[in-house]
């Protein structure tokens, strides 16, 4: 018995909430309506049927009123969480760029040398891991040796604001990181 009210009878609530609207406000009319609503006399059927009425009318009302405050509340939540999940993102990345090695400055210090935000880079491990950490990322599929590659705009921006993080004195030689055609 128990199964079949979970089942059924909870599916159907959760199935058919916007259905209790309608039997919401037609409940709140026959309780609070004057007794010749619309012409019509309702004074004996509503006696008759009071407490069934009032019943009906507080359940769709509540199931009515716990949809708003679930929905709303989901909104709140996803709200934050993207917050947070942005908050996270960024945290992470801001690490992930301080902590770059200096192959890997010398391949973003090309794209700001040459203030542009693609450039043709032979395809390696140090293209890798800034393909991995989501830093560049290829225009095309990558055939071959070389292909080209777009900074991110975050991290353009970021290195344009920070430049101290990619600064020459680390400065090694990329003539085998870079090739232009």
């Amino acid at each position: 018995m128990i199964e079949f009210i979970k089942k059924y009878v909870f599916d159907f609530i959760k199935a058919s909430e916007h259905y209790f609207i309608p039997i919401a406000i037609t409940s709140g009319i026959l309780i609070y309506a004057p007794d010749t609503f619309i012409g019509i006399s309702i004074g004996d059927f509503r006696k008759e049927a009071h407490s069934y009425l009032g019943a009906v009318f507080i359940f769709s009302s509540m199931v009515v009123l716990s949809s708003i405050v679930t929905s709303c509340l989901k909104a709140i939540s996803n709200f934050f969480r993207k917050i947070y999940e942005r908050f996270l993102f960024h945290r992470k990345i801001k690490r992930r760029l301080e902590g770059l090695t200096p192959e890997e400055k010398n391949i973003i210090r090309v794209y700001l040398e040459k203030e542009t935000r693609t450039t043709i880079l032979a395809y390696s491990g140090v293209v890798r891991s800034l393909l991995d950490a989501k830093i560049i990322y290829p225009i095309e599929d990558i055939i071959g040796e070389r292909a080209p590659f777009n900074i991110q705009p975050w991290a353009w921006d970021y290195f344009k604001a920070h430049p101290s993080l990619i600064s020459a004195q680390n400065k090694t030689s990329n003539k085998a990181l870079h090739w232009t055609a």
